[in-house]
């Protein structure tokens, strides 16, 4: 008999990569061209890019 938190444990990861792989698919269409990749459109906000910028910094 296998224990029941194993069950759990592995469905709570498969929808998790599930959702992780829906992301991806959509991200994926919204990039048109290289420049989407790249910097994202250029759509991101200041303070999105600042966050980051420090976050980065800060990993370092």
């Amino acid at each position: 008999m296998q224990d029941p938190n194993l069950i759990i444990k592995i469905a709570v990861l498969g929808v998790y990569v599930g959702i992780l792989f829906l992301i991806g698919i959509l991200a994926s269409r919204r990039i048109k061209s290289m420049s989407d990749y790249y910097v994202g459109g250029k759509k991101m906000g200041f303070w999105a890019v600042a966050f980051s910028a420090r976050a980065t910094g800060e990993s370092g």
